[in-house]
C-alpha cells in the first residue's frame, strides 16, 4: 500500500512540475509511513531518528507543495504551528482537541459538511477547503478535575 500511494504522490509531483529529488522522495516516505499529525519539527526530528540526510530548508519548501497538490491538509494549529496530516485518498474530517491532555478525535458530520456549503452558498464564496478545531475537555480529564476538586474539598 505504501509503495503505491508513494509512487502516486511521486507521480503527482512529478506531473505538477516538481524534480523528484531523493530527499523529496525520503520526505514523502518519511510523511506516508508516518502515523498522525505532524508539523515540520516533527519531522525534522524523525528525520534525525532514523539518520535520513532530509534538511529543514527540503521539509518548509516541501510542505507547502504537497499541500497545493493535495497530498497533506493542514489540520490543527498547536501552539502557534500549523500541523499536517495526509489526505492523500483520505476522507474529509475534523477535530476535538482536549486543553488539557491534548488529546485528538477526529469525526466526519454530514450536517456540518452541508452547513458549510449552505453558508458558503449565501455569502457567494467557492469553497476551497476548511480546518476545524473544536477544543474542550475530553470525558477522561473532566472525571480527573471533578475527582481532585472533591479530595480537595475533603
Amino acid at each position: 500500500m505504501s509503495q503505491r500511494l508513494n509512487n502516486d504522490i511521486f507521480l503527482r509531483l512529478k506531473k505538477s512540475g516538481f524534480r523528484m529529488t531523493a530527499e523529496r522522495r525520503q520526505l514523502i516516505n518519511l510523511i506516508t509511513t508516518s502515523p498522525g499529525h505532524f508539523n515540520a519539527e516533527k519531522l525534522l526530528g524523525l528525520a534525525r531518528d532514523r539518520r535520513l540526510p532530509i534538511s529543514r530548508a527540503t521539509v518548509y519548501r516541501v510542505l507547502p507543495l504537497l499541500k497545493q497538490i493535495g497530498v497533506i491538509q493542514q489540520s490543527l494549529i498547536r501552539e502557534g504551528q500549523a500541523h499536517f496530516e495526509l489526505s492523500w485518498e483520505q476522507e474529509h474530517h475534523d477535530h476535538l482537541v482536549c486543553q488539557s491532555c491534548n488529546r485528538i478525535v477526529e469525526f466526519t458530520n454530514s450536517e456540518i459538511e452541508a452547513l458549510q456549503e449552505k453558508i458558503a452558498k449565501k455569502y457567494r464564496f467557492s469553497l476551497t477547503g476548511h480546518v476545524m478545531e473544536l477544543h474542550g475537555i475530553c470525558e477522561d480529564c473532566r472525571i480527573k478535575s471533578d475527582a481532585s476538586f472533591s479530595r480537595a474539598r475533603n
